[in-house]
């Protein structure tokens, strides 16, 4: 039986990789940016048994906080919410923390936006 595999960001990287560690699988690859349209998938007869993420609204940088909140977090966690079934897995790729170590004085520490969503996108899906 083949694996039903949904993308949640269409990443070449990562899709290459998930075609070749499953190469007999039917794979479905959502765009980030619709994903803010759950309608779009409401037809969709079948349930994934992996969920991939790897994406981030890259025009979202000027909206305001609530609208790019919904962008990267609410709607990709909704659409998750939508299209697993009991026993799906999800996977997801964070960005790494790092700090750069040539910064010395720096006493706080501030996530950029990109950050902060990848971050609290995790968060909300553990």
């Amino acid at each position: 039986m083949k694996k039903q595999i949904f993308i949640i960001g269409n990443s070449p990287k990562f899709i290459k990789i998930l075609k070749e560690l499953f190469p007999n699988s039917d794979i479905g690859i959502f765009n980030w940016r619709n994903s803010l349209n759950i309608n779009l998938y409401k037809k969709l007869s079948k349930r994934p048994d992996i969920i991939f993420i790897c994406g981030y609204n890259y025009e979202s940088q000027l909206y305001n906080y609530s609208k790019y909140y919904h962008s990267n977090i609410t709607a990709p966690l909704k659409l998750v919410n939508f299209l697993k079934k009991k026993k799906t897995k999800i996977w997801y790729v964070n960005t790494s923390n790092k700090i750069k170590k040539n910064n010395l004085s720096m006493t706080k520490k501030t996530l950029s936006r990109y950050q902060f969503a990848k971050q609290e996108l995790a968060y909300k899906l553990y």
